[in-house]
């Protein structure tokens, strides 16, 4: 599966995945505002607002995605918690879940919400 992102800032959105989470920019086209993003198998495009339909939902106030969690996993969560804090962007504290996964999350410039995850080694 592959989530499409509808951003205000396609710029900012893109600089987080990438230069925070550790994202791989997979595509480009900056004259449409899209960007297609990979993580460790998870893929993630991010496509500029101004490109929706009139009268589209997300093109509305309000916060996007609202009731959706956006889960990332990765092979090494720690090191990806490290680099979230390293960068100062706002994050959950790293939780050991009872479900033998590792996990923090963060929100990105638009609201919505992700989560990186691990499973902890047995």
């Amino acid at each position: 599966m592959r989530v499409e992102l509808f951003v205000a800032d396609p710029v900012a959105s893109v600089a987080l995945y990438v230069d925070i989470l550790g994202s791989t920019i997979t595509g480009r086209d900056e004259s449409s505002d899209y960007a297609s993003l990979e993580l460790e198998g998870s893929r993630v495009a991010i496509q500029g607002r101004r490109w929706l339909p009139s009268g589209h939902p997300l093109g509305r106030p309000g916060p996007p995605g609202l009731g959706v969690e956006i889960v990332l996993p990765v092979a090494d969560v720690r090191s990806r918690y490290a680099a979230v804090l390293a960068s100062a962007w706002p994050v959950t504290e790293l939780v050991d879940q009872p479900w033998d996964l590792t996990d923090f999350r963060v929100q990105d410039p638009d609201g919505y919400y992700l989560r990186v995850t691990s499973t902890r080694p047995a």
